[in-house]
């Protein structure tokens, strides 16, 4: 039989070596941005996931828009910044009934020397805020608890090791406004692959209600909503071309449990090629200027020989 410890350390190793295998695109030694890879976990790891079949009883899907959700609040003025740049969500139904969890996540590079105050306080303090590009028809949020919490955090990205070459890793950490330097450990922080693991067995992240009972909870109405607009904006972009597996008679279908059906129904190798993450040198800048993508985990099943 296997332990839950047993099993969470198999989970952590698989995502470790598809993650390592997601970023080869990055390994050029360019310059690449935060957008560039949300853009990379979304549209690679769930491909190679799902191809090797390394995870069974798990489906991967994503999505990535060029827009990012920005909100502005009040704080001595007024304060603008974006929500968050990833969105993983799992839909666990392993023990019979569904239930969500999900964790927001704002990339950063880990050798910029100045964090975000405007984006620490949200994730600090949730402060009221409204969207400020017109995201959803709500005019105000107000998400509780008005703290800390594992749904919403950092992931420094470290695209070099301490001799200079390429060795991309990411670490998730609580939100903090401590500067970073690049590659200096992360005070309480783990790896992605070990957040993933630990997030798909459900010792970090933060529940959220389903969809017919989000509005019992602040925190769950917002996440919905976010996937809602995912939703709606996902199936507009051509240079996407996602599978349109929730389109019926030409209008789109809004209900998220179809949109979850789409992007877990993934389309032909030929069809990502035009989209994947690259960078042209005779450019200026990064191929994703400003995103947002959502990670979907549909967890079906856990192996018959674990003994929890």
């Amino acid at each position: 039989m296997m332990s839950f410890h047993a099993y969470c350390a198999q989970i952590e190793k698989r995502f470790e070596d598809a993650l390592s295998k997601c970023m080869d695109a990055f390994s050029t030694g360019s310059e690449f941005h935060e957008p560039d890879f949300t853009a990379g976990i979304v549209l690679n790891l769930p491909r190679i996931l799902n191809r090797s079949g390394v995870l069974p009883g798990f489906r991967f899907g994503g999505c990535f828009i060029h827009q990012s959700p920005y909100i502005t609040y009040q704080y001595y003025g007024k304060s603008k910044c974006e929500l968050g740049d990833l969105l993983i969500l799992c839909r666990d139904s392993s023990l019979g009934r569904e239930r969500f969890n999900a964790v927001l996540l704002q990339l950063k590079m880990a050798d910029r020397k100045h964090i975000d105050q405007a984006q620490w306080r949200v994730y600090a303090r949730w402060p009221p805020f409204d969207f400020g590009n017109a995201l959803t028809d709500r005019p105000h949020y107000d998400v509780y608890p008005k703290t800390i919490t594992q749904g919403a955090l950092y992931a420094f990205v470290h695209p070099k090791d301490n001799a200079g070459n390429c060795n991309l890793r990411f670490t998730v950490a609580a939100p903090s406004k401590k500067v970073y330097v690049n590659n200096v450990d992360i005070r309480d922080g783990e790896s992605l692959a070990r957040f993933l693991s630990g997030f798909v067995t459900w010792t970090t992240g933060r529940a959220i209600s389903d969809e017919r009972h989000q509005r019992d909870d602040s925190w769950s109405h917002l996440i919905w909503e976010l996937i809602t607009f995912l939703n709606g904006k996902t199936f507009r972009r051509r240079n996407i071309k996602m599978h349109n597996g929730n389109i019926v008679d030409g209008r789109f279908e809004r209900r998220n449990g179809a949109f979850f059906d789409a992007l877990l129904d993934e389309p032909p190798i030929e069809e990502w090629e035009g989209f994947l993450p690259r960078h042209d040198d005779g450019l200026q800048g990064s191929v994703y200027k400003r995103g947002f993508g959502m990670l979907l985990i549909d967890k079906k099943s856990v192996p018959t020989q674990c003994e929890f």
